[in-house]
């Protein structure tokens, strides 16, 4: 009963990043929401505003018989999004960083 009470708790003061779903990348991506591109549930790429405050978009490659590195995102509980593995930026800043059940787990950033 205390989990559920502290997730619920939780809920109210770190942010959920959600999954939408689009055939392309919109004009202006949102923050806390990975966007999914692609057509009929065949997704190619995912798309979503770095974390760390740079505003940089951070682009994920889905496709997983092409060339590496390859990320999956899932939807879980509703619209949260999940993503494995961890992203690693190697340009920019650097950020490392996981969005697990909507829930970002940041690992700092190697600068």
């Amino acid at each position: 009963m205390f989990r559920k009470a502290w997730s619920f708790i939780r809920g109210w003061f770190k942010p959920v990043y959600r999954v939408a779903c689009v055939t392309e990348k919109p004009e202006r991506v949102e923050r806390r929401t990975v966007y999914m591109i692609g057509e009929d549930d065949s997704f190619w790429a995912a798309v979503l505003v770095c974390p760390c405050g740079c505003q940089s978009e951070v682009w994920l490659n889905l496709l997983k018989h092409e060339n590496r590195p390859t990320w999956t995102v899932e939807r879980v509980q509703g619209t949260k999004a999940h993503i494995t593995p961890s992203v690693w930026r190697q340009n920019g800043c650097r950020s490392h960083f996981l969005i697990k059940r909507g829930l970002l787990i940041w690992f700092g950033s190697a600068s």
